[in-house]
């Protein structure tokens, strides 16, 4: 299970957007790293799924702390309505057990992948997800969250929600938006 970016590593995307609680235009790539040095961002959290999208958000968060030289931490989440997923004859705590494993094997060929040592921390939750990403941010004290935007709409986006809203307007730090290029 293995995530493919849609090749933006090396490079800094410049359509991306920071939320810190206030409406203002999207940034530069030059802006947001001299933004992103000003407040002392030392502690990057990226939140991952199987989204394609989230290849990307990865590429970006990893890209930005090597520029920064901050560290990093990656936040998967396992939605804790898997357990309520119907009859698959599977026990919903194997099932989720099952889905945490493929989380932390997906997380470990993104951090080979991206080049990262394997000392990089990572949470690998069951729970809601915009939740647990913002109780990860909290816990692990973030200085950004960079995460993927699936760029739902209309009818899909009100059935599914958005976890990078939700998370924006909970998080205790700036959150970068990595636009999805896959919707």
């Amino acid at each position: 299970m293995a995530l493919k970016s849609s090749g933006h590593a090396g490079r800094f995307r410049p359509n991306v957007f920071i939320h810190s609680g206030r409406a203002h235009a999207s940034p530069g790539a030059a802006d947001v790293c001299a933004d992103a040095s000003a407040v002392g961002i030392n502690r990057i959290l990226i939140a991952v799924d199987e989204e394609p999208i989230a290849a990307d958000a990865a590429d970006v968060g990893a890209d930005l702390a090597r520029s920064l030289g901050a560290q990093i931490v990656f936040v998967y989440v396992v939605d804790s309505i898997l357990a309520h997923g119907g009859e698959t004859g599977i026990a919903p705590d194997q099932l989720i057990a099952s889905a945490k494993q493929d989380g932390k094997k997906m997380v470990g060929e993104l951090r080979q992948r991206l080049s990262l040592p394997p000392s990089t921390l990572d949470f690998v939750q069951a729970g809601t997800p915009s939740t647990e990403i913002v109780s990860a941010a909290l816990e692990w004290s973030a200085d950004l969250i960079v995460m993927g935007s699936h760029g739902r709409s209309g009818l899909q986006r009100a059935l599914q929600g958005s976890v990078a809203e939700q998370v924006t307007r909970h998080a205790p730090c700036p959150v970068l938006i990595v636009p999805s290029k896959h919707a």
